[in-house]
Order: structure tokens, then sequence, then C-alpha cells
């Protein structure tokens, strides 16, 4: 390919920036109270400008390097020859013989291509800061290129100013600027932000109005193609039918018995820190306890409830035995634990509907739990986590059916409903529900529930019917330019499967520029900083 500098002549001076797009610094009686609505109203092209360098520099990087390469070059010789030129004026004053060497020669000579690209740079730099009127034209046709520019000379100041131990605040400040002026977070930042919340969107619009399978679905589709390896198999396994749909519900059971098996376990090392605690413990407020459980079951003396009374004095012989064996190996927080669980035997076998025996026994153990928490932290601690993970595991065992009682039926209805955000998924409690059951019990369920819902052509149930109708209204209006992207909308299959390659194509870039990151940091340049120096290239004429 021709390069732009071989139409140098010797007799004219050519600035190679012409033959690109970057905003000119044209003369102009613009005044400086112009120049902010001016500048307002050129920052679309100007930003577009900018983005084009950086998609020059990263289109032609070996054009880019070599051009890079040869303006460096061209300065140090430019320099070279100025250096030369002082010594030879200080030489010819002292009455001696100029520099004469082969590297002066070559220098001295006609200036080579490398010389002129970086003259054409200076230039091009010149006409843009090297007065008022050039900053002012420049400030008003290329906002976004001078932010550039600021951020690059700031960048490079606060690189100098990191030199220097006592100049770290000004360093600190340096940098900082440079970030607010680098227009690429200008451009970034916002995209970032509003990219999920637009996403989210969209998803719920396509899963709520379009498939009608809730936006959740789409979402996870999404989410599984970013993640890729098991979370992208299991979605497009269970979406394109190549496993059992019960396998869910296996994986759900199997991460509930993880999480038990995780409760008892905390359980047992929280009892083996118990079981050092040799502290022997008071029965004052147990021995209360039971006293004010009789007061329930009699009055004066007369038995008001024979089964509550009972119950009482059973437990009151119960404590009062354990309270004449060894203290110190009895009334630890070990021991008193035991004589709870004891306790709680008696109270497990009353019936339900005696409902007041129930209480009195409740009490009384309640009482005994209560002492060994006030009187050993250890235990207290054992027994909070406990009970939370009980509580925990209950409430995803009912919400979701999993228990050994409920059908399979019952149990898959309640998890493929997890996709929804309605009145029957209690908005949204079941899926927080579901995944605490994934983290804490290892395998992923989200994955496979909604690659199910996405499994179908056209939408279930009523949705298909009204699908139908919109596509027919489409065509009546459209044709088939019209009606085909609206039933592709609506197909639950085509719409996971985009989602889930859109996702597969984020995630392929989020590790790229991981990656990238990852060198930058290595060599101490943020990807804000890249992108500035690729738009300075970027703007150097292309071979």
């Amino acid at each position: 390919m021709a390069n732009p500098f071989d139409q140098f002549d010797e007799k004219q001076s050519v600035n190679p920036f012409d033959k690109f797009d970057a905003p000119k610094s044209e003369k102009s009686t613009i005044g400086w109270s112009d120049v902010p609505l001016s500048a307002l109203k050129n920052v679309p092209s100007s930003a577009g400008n900018f983005l084009s360098g950086i998609a020059k520099a990263v289109a032609h990087p070996i054009d880019t390097a070599g051009n890079l390469y040869d303006a460096a070059a061209g300065g140090v010789q430019n320099y070279a020859k100025l250096a030369i030129e002082n010594e030879n004026a200080k030489r010819l004053a002292r009455g001696k013989t100029p520099v004469d060497s082969i590297v002066s020669r070559a220098v001295m000579g006609e200036p080579t291509e490398k010389m002129q690209k970086a003259n054409a740079i200076g230039q091009f730099m010149g006409d843009r800061y090297g007065s008022a009127e050039g900053v002012k034209n420049t400030l008003a046709t290329d906002p976004v290129g001078a932010a550039a520019d600021l951020s690059m000379l700031l960048t490079g100041g606060a690189s100098l100013a990191s030199k220097a131990p006592q100049l770290a605040k000004a360093s600190s400040a340096l940098n900082t600027a440079a970030k607010y002026t680098n227009p690429i977070n200008a451009i970034t930042k916002p995209v970032a932000y509003l990219a999920p919340k637009v996403g989210g969107v969209t998803a719920d619009l396509i899963g709520g109005l379009g498939t009608r399978t809730g936006g959740e679905s789409i979402k996870q589709a999404f989410r599984s193609g970013r993640e890729g390896g098991e979370s992208a198999k299991i979605l497009a396994d269970n979406m394109r039918g190549n496993v059992l749909m019960t396998d869910v519900l296996d994986t759900a059971k199997a991460n509930l018995q993880v999480m038990g098996a995780s409760k008892s376990a905390a359980y047992r090392e929280g009892m083996a820190r118990v079981s050092r605690d040799k502290s022997v413990l008071d029965f004052s407020n147990i021995d209360k306890a039971v006293s004010d459980a009789a007061n329930v079951a009699t009055f004066k003396g007369q038995i008001k409830n024979a089964r509550a009374a009972e119950v009482q004095s059973k437990i009151a012989d119960t404590v009062a035995e354990w309270k004449r064996l060894d203290p110190k190996e009895f009334h630890t927080p070990e021991g008193l634990d035991a004589l709870k669980q004891k306790i709680g035997g008696i109270v497990e076998s009353i019936p339900f509907e005696e409902k007041t025996a129930g209480m009195v026994g409740r009490n009384i153990y309640n009482s005994v739990k209560s002492e060994i928490a006030k009187q050993a932290p250890v235990y207290a601690d054992t027994m909070k986590g406990y009970s939370e993970a009980s509580d925990q595991i209950r409430e995803i065992e009912r919400a979701l059916s999993l228990g050994n009682k409920a059908s399979t039926d019952t149990a898959m209805r309640k998890l493929q409903s997890l996709t929804r955000n309605n009145v029957n998924t209690n908005f949204g409690n079941r899926l927080d529900l579901a995944r605490k059951l994934e983290e804490q019990g290892g395998k992923q369920i989200m994955p496979a529930l909604a690659g199910q819902s996405l499994s179908t052509i056209t939408p279930r149930g009523l949705g298909g019917a009204v699908a139908g109708g919109l596509g027919l209204g489409g065509y009546a209006v459209g044709g088939a330019g019209l009606a085909i992207p609206m039933l592709a909308t609506q197909s639950p299959r085509l719409m996971g499967e985009a989602a889930l390659a859109s996702g597969k194509a984020a995630g392929a870039i989020q590790k790229g520029a991981e990656y990238g990151g990852g060198l930058l940091g290595k060599v101490g340049m943020s990807s804000e900083e890249l992108a500035n120096y690729l738009y300075q290239a970027g703007r150097l004429p292309q071979q």
C-alpha cells in the first residue's frame, strides 16, 4: 500500500493528517464566549472521531506500530540534528571545524521520511495548541480529542511526579484528573451502568410479553452462556431435551441433603467446643420453670389438667434425678444439653391435641435451653447456628415440596414455577430460597429450570394462540418482514438459544478484557490509558 508520506515534496510542507477525518482546527474568528456552545454541538462528531481513532489503531496494529516507531525515530533524529546545529554554531564561533561524521552527515542531509513524520506530528499539535486561536478552535471543533490530549498530558505529568517521593500527592492528583478527562470513561461508564438495567428490562419484556416464560428464564439463559462451562451445558441440555426433566429434582434433593450434612457437621463441631467447657451450671432458673409449670397444671393443690400435671411431674422427677448426679460430669453445658434432650423426648411423646400438656413440657424444655445459653456463650452460638440452619432447611423443604412425602409432580411444578415472579411464587421468595439451595448445596438448579421453560418452539397454553394471532396481525400490516420477527420474539426456544449465544459472546469478551487487564496491570497501565494511547496512535497516518 502507498505510504502517504511518499507524497511529500521537498519544496512544500504537507500535513499528512489532512488525509484523515480527524477534526481540523480551521482558522476562524470564533470568540471564547462561543466556544462552549460550539463544543457542545460538536461532541457527537468529536466522540465518533475518538472511537474511529481507536478502531484504526486496532484494525491496523502492524501499521500503527510501524508509524509510532517511525515517528519516535524521527523525533530522535530531529533532536540530534538540532544538537549538531547548536554544536556547530559554537564551534564556528570559536573558529573550529564543524562536526563531520557519518552520523552528522546522515542527520544533516535531506530530511528522512521518519523525520518528516515527526515534523508533521509537531505541526499538527502546533496548529491545535501552539496559539490561543488554535486552542480556541480545537476546543470548539474537537472537544473530545482535546480532552484526550489533556488526559495524556496529565498522565505523563503523573508518571514524572511519581519518580519523586515528595511529589506523591501531586502524582495522585494528576492521575485522578487524567481519569476524569479521559473520554473513554465518559463513554464506557454510562454504558456499563445502563447496560444491565436495559438488558433486564428487555429480558422482562421478552419473557413476559413475548415468550410468556418470565424474564428470569431469559436472564438465566444469558447468565449461563456468559458463565459457560457446566452452567451453559445444563441449560442447553434441558432446553434441547437431552436429559430427563426430573434430573433437576434429584439435584435439588441432593443439595438439601448437603445442607443437612453441613448443619450436622457444624453442630458436632460446636458441641465439641461445648464439651471442653467444664463449668458447673446453676439450676435455679430451671427449678423455677418446673415450679411455674406446676401452677399451670394445678390450683392450690388441685389438678386442673390431668395430662399437664402428669407431664409436669414426670419432667420434675427427671430434673430432680439429674440434679443428684455428679455436677462435674452432668451439670456442665454438655451435661445440661443431655438433660434438655431427655426432656425433649418427653415433650415429643405428647399428642398434638393436648395443648396444655405440650405447653408445660415446652416451657421447661426452653428454660433448660435458655439457661445453658445464658451461662455458656459457646453453646449459645452453636445452638443459634443450628436453629437457623434447621429453620432454613425446613422452609426450603416446605416451599419447594422436597420432603419424602411430597409427590414428584407437585415438586416439579413448584420448581418450574421459580422462573416466574408472581403470586404463585410469593413474588420471588421461592427464587431466593432456590438460590440459597444452590449456594449451600453446591449444585446448580436454575439453569436446568430455565432451560425447561425455554424448551418449546411456541408459547405454552393460551400464549401459543395469542402468538399466532399477533403473527397474523403482523403479516396483515407489514407482511412477512414484520410477522417473522414478531413470531420469533414469542418463541421460547428461539429466544432461549439467542440469549444463550449472546451470553457466550459476552463471556468471551469479558474474559478477553480480564486477560488484557491483567497484562496491562503488569505494565502499570489501565484500560482507559490504553484506549487513549490507541486513539493517539490511530490519528497517525496508516500505510
